[in-house]
C-alpha cells in the first residue's frame, strides 16, 4: 500500500484537537465555583417553579457558518410557545456563539453554568468543543444534547446528562463503505487531513472497507492544501497499477481546495466524501471538480416521507429558503426535548435525562430517533446525496445498522 509521509506543516483545527486533563479539571473548578450554591440543587428549584419559562441554551458557530441551524431552532420554539408552551411552560432560548473555538466555546458553557435558571443546552458541531463543554454541563447539572458531532466519546464515560442526536462516525463511515462495495469499488485510495479527527475517520473507513473485502491501495494525509503535496498525491495515484475511487475525509473549505487542485493535476478517479461535505461551500469552492461526488447526510429535501415535505413547507414560508441539514437536525432537537419533557411531567434535567435515553421510534423530520446504552440516537435513517449539475441530488435512502464499536480515534 502507498502511504506518503506528510510534511512537517503546521496541522489544522478539528473537530477532533486534543485537550489537557489537568487544564480541564482547573476550568471545571473555577466554573462551579462561581455558582453560590450546588449547581442540581439551584437548578431543580428553579425547574420545579410551575410559572417560571424553561430556559435552554443554544450554541453553535453562527457567526462563521452560513448554515441555518439557528432559523430550524427558532422556528421549533416557536411552534412549541404558539401551542401552548410544555407542561403550561414557555420555553425561552438563550443564544451563544463558539465559533468553532474551544476557548470561546468553553466561555459559553460557563456563562451559561452560571445562570441556575438554564436547564438545557443544545447545539455545538465541532467535536473539539463539544468534547470540553460537556463536560462543565454535566457537572453543572445542565443537560445537553449536541445534534451535529460524531464520534462523541463523552456520552461514554458515565455522564448521564450528555446525548447525542446526531448519526455515529460508525454509521456514516459504515453507509459509504457498503456503498462502494454495491457498486463494486474493490481498489481505493485515501487522501485525508493530517489531523486526528481525518486520520481517524480514514482508519474507520479501511476498517470497513477491509470486512467487506475492498483493498486500501493507498494513504494520502495532507496537513494544508499545498500544490507542492498535492502533485505528490496525483503522481502516487497515477503510479499505482490499479486505483477504482478515492475516499477523501477533511474540513471546509481546505478539503474543497484539495479535491479541485487534484482534478486540476489530472486526477479523475470517482469521489466518495464524508457528511462535513454537505455544505454548498464545497460546490462553491470546488467548482466542477466537486461533480459527481458522493457523500452522506442526515437530511434531504427530495425525500419521499411527508414529514420532510410538510417541515419543508413551514420553513419556506417563513424564511423563503429552503432548510438544509442543520435546520432540519436543530428542528428535531428542540421538539426532542420538548417531547421528552412532557413525558417526564417535570422539567428537572435529572428527571428528563432517563425518559430521554428510553426513548425509541421517536419520529422527527430527519427520521426516527432511539437512543443506545450510550445515549446516542442509532439506526437514524442516512441519505447518500451526489453532486450533479452544481447541485445536491437525492440517491438514496438507508438505515445504518448500529455498531457498538465505533472508532473515533484520538
Amino acid at each position: 500500500m502507498k502511504e506518503l509521509t506528510p510534511t512537517p506543516e503546521k496541522g489544522l483545527q478539528s473537530r477532533a484537537r486534543r485537550f489537557y486533563p489537568g487544564l480541564l479539571a482547573f476550568l471545571l473548578l473555577a466554573a462551579s465555583c462561581h455558582l453560590q450554591d450546588d449547581p442540581a440543587q439551584s437548578r431543580v428549584r428553579f425547574a420545579e417553579k410551575s410559572a417560571e419559562a424553561i430556559h435552554i441554551g443554544i450554541v453553535w458557530p453562527f457567526s462563521i457558518g452560513t448554515d441555518l441551524f439557528r432559523e430550524g431552532v427558532s422556528m421549533a420554539l416557536d411552534e412549541i410557545n404558539l401551542a401552548g408552551g410544555i407542561l403550561g411552560r414557555k420555553l425561552e432560548a438563550r443564544f451563544g456563539d463558539d465559533r468553532s473555538s474551544s476557548h470561546e466555546g468553553l466561555v459559553v458553557a460557563q456563562d451559561f453554568a452560571k445562570d441556575p435558571r438554564l436547564l438545557y443546552v443544545i447545539g455545538h458541531c465541532d467535536r473539539h468543543v463539544t468534547l470540553t463543554t460537556s463536560l462543565i454541563y454535566q457537572v453543572n447539572s445542565i443537560l445537553f444534547i449536541t445534534p451535529g458531532t460524531t464520534a462523541f466519546r463523552s456520552t461514554r464515560q458515565g455522564f448521564n446528562l450528555v446525548f447525542n442526536s446526531y448519526h455515529t462516525e460508525q454509521e456514516i463511515i459504515g453507509s459509504l463503505a457498503h456503498y462502494c462495495s454495491r457498486l463494486n469499488f474493490q481498489h481505493i485510495a485515501l487522501a485525508f487531513q493530517n489531523t486526528p479527527y481525518g486520520s481517524g475517520l480514514a482508519d474507520v473507513f479501511e476498517d470497513l472497507a477491509g470486512e467487506l473485502g475492498m483493498d486500501i491501495v493507498a494513504r494520502l494525509p495532507y496537513d494544508r492544501p499545498d500544490p507542492r503535496v498535492i502533485r505528490r498525491m496525483v503522481a502516487t495515484l497515477q503510479e499505482l497499477e490499479r486505483v477504482d475511487l478515492l475516499f477523501v475525509a477533511g474540513l471546509l473549505p481546505e478539503i474543497a481546495q484539495v479535491v479541485a487542485s487534484m482534478r486540476r493535476w489530472g486526477m479523475a478517479l470517482p469521489i466518495v466524501g464524508i457528511d462535513d461535505l454537505d455544505d454548498d461551500l464545497y460546490i462553491e469552492v470546488a467548482g466542477t471538480a466537486a461533480e459527481g461526488t458522493v457523500l452522506p447526510s442526515a437530511f434531504d429535501l427530495s425525500s419521499p416521507r411527508p414529514e420532510v415535505s410538510e417541515f419543508a413547507r413551514r420553513f419556506e414560508a417563513l424564511y423563503d429558503k429552503p432548510p438544509d441539514t442543520w435546520a432540519a437536525q436543530g428542528y428535531d432537537a428542540v421538539n426532542l426535548l420538548a417531547f421528552a419533557i412532557k413525558q417526564a411531567g417535570s422539567a428537572v434535567p435529572d428527571k428528563v435525562a432517563p425518559v430521554l435515553s428510553r426513548t425509541k421510534g421517536w419520529l422527527g423530520v430527519t427520521g426516527s430517533h432511539t437512543f443506545n446504552h450510550e445515549r446516542e440516537v442509532v439506526g437514524k435513517p442516512l441519505v447518500l446525496k451526489q453532486v450533479r449539475d452544481g447541485k445536491f441530488v437525492f440517491l438514496e435512502e438507508v438505515v445504518p445498522v448500529e455498531n457498538h464499536e465505533t472508532a473515533g480515534r484520538e
